[in-house]
């Protein structure tokens, strides 16, 4: 949460009746008493900062971004506010300013374990885990009560899946903090990972009884629950459905996500829309996200690597078969294809990892060397060699490691060049099922392009024009494609199929994918854990007089298929 300065500038009782409404939660009141005293006294700083906080607490990050600024402009050595222009910037995912502005609050007090906390934060999404645990343990040396700094090095321990130790950590920063209802909630999340969903359920009900605000746990218990009737949980959802304006703003899409999957449930489509749709509507307005770019970017890529002969590479990059890459748009079925390959003996599932972005280091070059370059040619191998290293260190003795990032599809042509003997699996579900599974799902980060349903239409066309790019310039069999209906219609066969591609004898223990037991950490977790089914399949066709947008901008995908 973010800090307030002292005060020191002279209309000190104006200023305190604006913090006395920000401590009641009256933040209308605060902002409107806080835009009277920056207009009347343009250099009081109390109040630029204070207005900036106000901005951050309701999810206004751009304006917190400005007002924030103004206070810096006004005192650049108030590491608090520094701190909190830190938080803006991270709040509108600029994370390169975020750490700047918390490295430059540690600076000016190096014993600032809020910022130290804060920068963990940051280093943690730039998946810097080691480094963030860092600077976690940092901020709770300095301050031993840091609830917060605990509970954060919780979650970096989940990110490594070390489920045990990030329960442990959770339950020290309930024990600093028995009310801590986001810490109630994050234990909730790991005892799902460990598979104990009765105390799961418990913990969000506590986070919900301590904070009833508090959107998070809402969607995490509707997500990890299957209503069939108005259950006591339902009834929690349908009350707080009568209460939403009274939630922040932030935190009302959390809430709307939980209802869309509450109506979805209950067969109530013109209900679950109404949800789903505020709820993304509220998101994106919180993303920096520009669709022309992104379909340049896919565009460019594809340019960069035409048809010739670069994709005879026999002699080219590291000649290990350990990797298995799983490609496709997110909720096209490749976690449940991991599933599947994981529950073989001889391969580990890594699950979304992003060995591959921290051995390109520049994750988002275009990168295409020269393959008559010896040097580009030990690059080649150097780069496979340390994925390979990267990815063994997690399961030393599998023969076969899974790398489910569904967005290395952009990589195709550099994986084939690193790697071109490990296998590459590309899932494919019907087009508007994948995209009304993205516009239906509160993603923990990233995904910009599924919160608009035509900007998540154009998405889907320019990933799909891509892999029709790598199949006709990568050799033939190169890309095994896997149809999420083929498989759920008759799995033995396409798991069969798939177990063949990747080099391995056939194993029963495929079929009863859903007993394996290993760690889960997608969207799709409470999905894998039951028998094949196919009431994901035409789950559009009710929600169709919804999707205009979204099938106009999949038309040319459309009709192609028709």
């Amino acid at each position: 949460m973010a800090k307030i300065a002292k005060i020191s500038s002279p209309p000190i009782a104006e200023y305190k009746r604006a913090m006395g409404h920000f401590e009641k939660n009256e933040l209308d009141k605060a902002s409107t008493i806080l835009d009277g005293l920056i207009k009347s006294h343009p250099n009081f700083f109390e109040a630029w900062h204070l207005l900036g906080v106000v901005a951050l607490k309701t999810g206004a990050n751009a304006d917190a971004q400005t007002y924030l600024e103004r206070a810096v402009a006004i005192r650049p050595k108030a590491e608090v506010a520094v701190n909190n222009l830190g938080t803006a910037y991270l709040q509108q995912s600029k994370l390169n300013e975020a750490a700047d502005h918390y490295r430059k609050a540690i600076a000016l007090k190096p014993d600032y374990s809020v910022a130290h906390n804060h920068l963990g934060s940051v280093l943690l999404l730039e998946d810097r885990i080691e480094d963030a645990i860092g600077a976690f343990r940092r901020a709770s040396l300095l301050d031993k009560k840091n609830s917060e700094a605990v509970n954060n090095l919780a979650a970096a321990y989940s990110k490594l899946e070390r489920y045990e130790d990030a329960e442990s950590a959770y339950r020290a920063a309930l024990a600093l903090k028995p009310f801590y209802p986001q810490a109630h909630c994050n234990l909730g999340g790991t005892l799902v990972q460990l598979g104990r969903f009765e105390e799961a359920r418990n913990s969000f009900i506590t986070a919900i009884a301590m904070n009833n605000r508090y959107g998070e746990p809402y969607q995490t218990l509707a997500y990890n629950h299957k209503f069939d009737r108005e259950d006591g949980i339902g009834k929690m959802l349908v009350r707080a459905e009568g209460e939403i304006e009274e939630f922040p703003p932030f935190d009302r899409i959390f809430v709307h996500f939980a209802l869309g999957k509450y109506y979805n449930d209950l067969k109530q489509p013109d209900a679950a829309f109404k949800h789903l749709s505020q709820a993304c509507t509220r998101k994106r307005q919180t993303l920096e996200f520009d669709i022309e770019k992104a379909e340049a970017r896919m565009g460019e890529i594809a340019d960069a690597y035409p048809a010739g002969d670069w994709s005879d590479v026999s002699d080219v990059g590291h000649d290990s078969k350990t990797p298995i890459f799983i490609v496709g748009m997110p909720r096209s079925g490749t976690t449940l294809i991991e599933q599947i390959l994981a529950s073989h003996p001889d391969v580990h599932g890594a699950g979304e990892i992003t060995t591959l972005s921290k051995v390109r280091k520049h994750k988002e070059e275009i990168w295409f060397p020269d393959l008559n370059d010896k040097a580009d040619r030990a690059d080649l191998r150097e780069s496979g060699e340390e994925y390979v290293t990267a990815v063994q260190s997690r399961a030393p003795e599998a023969s076969r490691i899974t790398d489910k990032m569904p967005h290395n599809f952009r990589y195709l042509g550099l994986l084939h060049l690193m790697l071109p003997k490990a296998k590459i699996i590309h899932c494919v579900r019907h087009p508007v099922d994948t995209c009304l599974s993205c516009f239906q799902q509160h993603f923990a980060e990233g995904q910009a392009w599924c919160y608009d349903l035509a900007e998540l239409g154009r998405y889907y066309v320019a990933y799909h024009k891509l892999m029709d790019h790598w199949r006709r310039v990568l050799p033939a069999g190169r890309i095994l494609d896997v149809n999420y209906e083929s498989v759920v219609a008759d799995l033995d066969p396409q798991a069969r199929r798939l177990v063949d591609h990747c080099g391995l004898d056939w194993d029963d223990s495929c079929l009863a994918f859903y007993e394996n037991k290993r760690a889960v950490r997608t969207a799709s977790q409470a999905q894998v854990r039951e028998p094949i089914y196919d009431r994901s399949v035409g789950r559009w066709k009710p929600y169709e007089k919804h999707l205009g947008p979204l099938l106009g901008a999949l038309s040319p995908v459309l009709e192609e298929a028709s």
